[in-house]
């Protein structure tokens, strides 16, 4: 019988389309879910840009405070002079080194929490557009 229709292949078609259909019905939830994390990922990621470019100065700054001192013979000697000899110069050149070393790695840590934040962000922006 040619025109006959084969009802277990429709049926099993019709279960396998169900199936489909099932697995989307948590997408409106997962949507909302994984928005919610995108804002706060981009919010996130604006607030600690703006810490890196304020730590960017910070240890711009703490390196000229330290190049000035190390490059500045009178200021070196002048130094000497107002704070105890050669004893109160290394301890401020110390000073200077340490304050520019965790202001490079303060720059270091953001940047990676920054790199971090991203990949996040680029995951979670992955997923929106993925079928399950």
């Amino acid at each position: 019988m040619a025109g006959a229709v084969d009802l277990t292949q429709i049926a099993d078609e019709h279960a396998r389309l169900l199936q489909t259909v099932a697995t989307y019905d948590n997408a409106p939830a997962e949507l909302h879910d994984t928005t919610g994390l995108l804002e706060a990922l981009e919010k996130d990621i604006y607030v600690r840009e703006s810490r890196m470019s304020k730590l960017i100065n910070k240890r711009k700054s703490e390196h000229k405070d330290l190049d000035k001192l190390q490059r500045s013979s009178s200021r070196r000697f002048l130094f000497r002079v107002t704070h105890g000899g050669k004893e109160g110069l290394e301890r401020k050149l110390e000073k200077e080194e340490r304050e520019y070393i965790e202001a490079a790695q303060a720059e270091h840590n953001e940047s990676q929490a920054i790199t971090e934040l991203r990949e996040a962000e680029k995951n979670a922006r992955t997923k929106v557009f993925l079928p399950l």
